[in-house]
């Protein structure tokens, strides 16, 4: 089962904290969050990892659908928290190759607001 919460974290940077496994049965879930966001004018996302105990190859789908969405938009998607066998999975499979991974949710934000703050003087 997968939990999640957003939370705003200030200078147009969102948070989507994810809680459990990220599965078949839970990705859509993750897909359509993210989606709404980006939708909603997100442009900065970072997705926290700290309490995902598990993800699925249909999980990496659901992130990689998300990091093409808010990448077209000229957006940042930024991974933090990932940890044991969840951030093995992220590299084993490329994607820290086109999404930053930070081990800290204030190290993922800093790097989103300094996105947001260069489109913001341009």
């Amino acid at each position: 089962m997968l939990k999640t919460w957003i939370n705003d974290e200030g200078q147009g940077v969102k948070t989507l904290a994810l809680s459990g496994s990220l599965d078949t049965m839970a990705a859509p879930q993750l897909e359509s969050e993210g989606i709404s966001l980006i939708s909603k004018g997100c442009k900065a996302l970072v997705i926290d990892f700290s309490g995902l105990e598990f993800i699925s190859s249909a999980g990496l789908r659901a992130v990689f659908i998300i990091s093409q969405k808010i990448m077209q938009l000229n957006g940042k998607l930024v991974i933090c928290g990932a940890t044991g066998m969840v951030k093995k999975v992220l590299t084993m499979s490329g994607f820290d190759s086109f999404i930053p991974l930070k081990d800290t949710r204030a190290e993922a934000v800093a790097a989103c607001s300094s996105l947001e703050n260069k489109s913001d003087r341009q």
